[in-house]
């Protein structure tokens, strides 16, 4: 399991939470219909012992990749080197024959490696974790608060509450994402000038934002965190939102 994965259902568990806030009749029955099952207590968890007990209902996407100098190889992936010697007919006869001996030995595994890749629960659509927590910050402080019925307040008043809640928040966002760069860089022993920031621009405080502007982004975050617990409520994370 990667870390990657773990903070990506980290944020599927915490909307998942959230959902259980909302007055929405149709959230609400879509919870009841016990979609969650094998989730166990996870509105009376943190998050990180829930993990560890349910960690195995998940499963990352297979993906190939191409490795470069400094990447991290994981446990679960079939690293060869080839030099450039070779015929791409050698090479794909030389790949098979190896990768079907290494797959052969992995057939056999204990229960509890079965147990470890027995996921059944899939991330669906796009997620980007930075952009999410703007998403499950909104939703804990502005949405459920502010535009669900009954406390609906007018645009200029949620501009200004979303306003205050993102700035509350700015500090801390970007000592993450340094502490996550940090943590890149010295894992790939690389300058962390030269990583890319996964970070975005951080919701309702920059100045260049005009009133049309924040107008536009509290509609939008409204109707998106309003997707995100329809689909969350289905058993879906996070979905097309």
């Amino acid at each position: 399991m990667t870390t990657e994965l773990k903070d990506r259902v980290r944020c599927w568990f915490e909307c998942l939470r959230l959902a259980h806030r909302s007055t929405d009749t149709e959230v609400i029955r879509n919870l009841q219909m016990n979609h969650y099952a094998d989730w166990g207590d996870y509105r009376n968890m943190a998050f990180t012992p829930w993990w560890k007990a349910h960690k195995h209902l998940f499963q990352e996407a297979p993906r190939s990749r191409r490795l470069k100098v400094g990447d991290e190889v994981l446990a679960n992936e079939f690293v060869i080197s080839i030099p450039f010697v070779f015929t791409p007919t050698s090479v794909g006869k030389m790949v098979r024959e190896m990768y079907g001996r290494e797959f052969e030995s992995r057939v056999s595994v204990t229960s509890k490696q079965k147990r470890q890749f027995e996921g059944r629960y899939d991330l669906t659509g796009e997620l980007r974790i930075v952009r999410m927590r703007y998403y499950l910050i909104y939703l804990s402080e502005v949405y459920f608060p502010f535009v669900e019925p009954p406390n609906q307040l007018l645009t200029h008043k949620l501009i200004r509450r979303a306003e205050d809640v993102f700035s509350k928040h700015q500090t801390k966002i970007q000592a993450t994402e340094d502490r996550k760069i940090e943590t890149a860089a010295r894992r790939k022993k690389t300058n962390r000038a030269a990583l890319p920031k996964d970070s975005l621009k951080i919701p309702f405080v920059s100045n260049e934002d005009d009133l049309a502007a924040r107008s536009k982004m509290v509609r939008n975050y409204n109707q998106r965190c309003k997707n995100l617990l329809l689909n969350v409520s289905r058993g879906e994370f996070p979905g097309r939102f």
